[in-house]
């Protein structure tokens, strides 16, 4: 055996040096012990997009959208507070273990805290800001980051798409369970929904996410169980079910009006038609293509909110039929 180990040494060692001290130092095998929890953890984290990184790659080189495609750019400018040109465009990461978490600052079971629990504020409504805990990590970037533009238009009958990201950008969640940032002018606010009960959720997304029902987890997906076990009057399936109905009554409308295609590159399987930024439609197809994005790119199917995605996809289903 000591045979063994000085072979190892001799062929490889620096990394005999790293592993006498993962052995001997106590601080170390706090999170690097002989448990499986460090490796699960990771494995679990490397089949989920934050580690695939299918955004990553947009952003390189990119400092305006690092802050949340890239680890080291939500550390930067969210955790630190730096300005976006201080991220290091050239040397960008994932989503990973640092991102989230104090990973070697103290040595200890609190490397394990998150890295932000600030209340965060929402980039389509500047002037709110939302408290869900531990759950605030993950509202910095799973928020709309473009400011619905067709409620404040002045034209009272058209809209002027001018840009090929129209949308709510890719991962409105929180503003869906909060109910609010879908376009409201097309539907009827006297029968506007009350905030869904998940709102007042201990930690929010971490809840059903994470820290869930079924034992904590880095899937980020979240089982029937777990939702039930934070708001029992849901049934997924149901939920689930009637939205996608909904949903894709919605696209087929919108497919015949010449604003959205069908697209095998795009996340949910459709994107605005080439040449749609610059063009003018009415109010009411303009808005009701705005709810259909922003509902698919929840990715929910209704179950973060329910009552106001069935409000905002009925409406924008019958301004369409009138």
């Amino acid at each position: 055996m000591i045979k063994k180990y000085d072979s190892l040494v001799l062929l490889y060692s620096q990394a005999m040096v790293k592993f006498d001290t993962l052995l001997m130092n106590p601080k170390c095998r706090v999170c690097h012990g002989k448990d499986q929890r460090l490796a699960a953890k990771k494995f679990e984290w490397s089949t989920t997009e934050h580690a695939i990184g299918k955004g990553f790659a947009a952003a390189l080189g990119k400092s305006s959208c690092a802050r949340c495609h890239t680890g080291h750019g939500f550390i930067t400018q969210t955790v630190d507070g730096k300005p976006k040109t201080d991220i290091d465009t050239l040397n960008m990461s994932n989503i990973n273990c640092r991102t989230c978490h104090k990973i070697h600052t103290a040595y200890d079971t609190t490397d394990w805290d998150l890295s932000t629990v600030k209340k965060a504020g929402l980039a389509a409504k500047p002037a709110d800001s939302i408290n869900m805990g531990k759950g605030n990590l993950c509202v910095n970037c799973h928020q709309a980051l473009s400011i619905n533009p067709i409620d404040t238009a002045t034209a009272p009958d058209s809209f002027k798409v001018t840009s090929r990201f129209f949308g709510a950008h890719f991962g409105p969640q929180t503003n869906i369970l909060i109910g609010t940032g879908g376009c409201e002018s097309i539907c009827s606010t006297t029968t506007k929904p009350t905030v869904f009960p998940l709102t007042s959720v201990e930690n929010g997304c971490v809840a059903c996410h994470v820290s869930n029902a079924d034992g904590e987890n880095h899937l980020f997906m979240p089982s029937k169980r777990a939702v039930a076990a934070v708001n029992s009057s849901i049934n997924v399936d149901t939920t689930r079910a009637k939205v996608d109905t909904l949903l894709a009554e919605l696209r087929d409308s919108l497919v015949a009006r010449n604003i959205i295609k069908k697209d095998s590159t795009a996340k949910i399987g459709f994107s605005l038609v080439p040449g749609t930024a610059g063009t003018m439609f009415p109010k009411a197809v303009a808005g009701a293509c705005w709810n259909y994005l922003f509902i698919r790119q929840d990715k929910s199917h209704g179950v973060h909110n329910s009552p106001y995605v069935l409000w905002l996809l009925e409406y924008s289903i019958k301004v369409l039929k009138e």
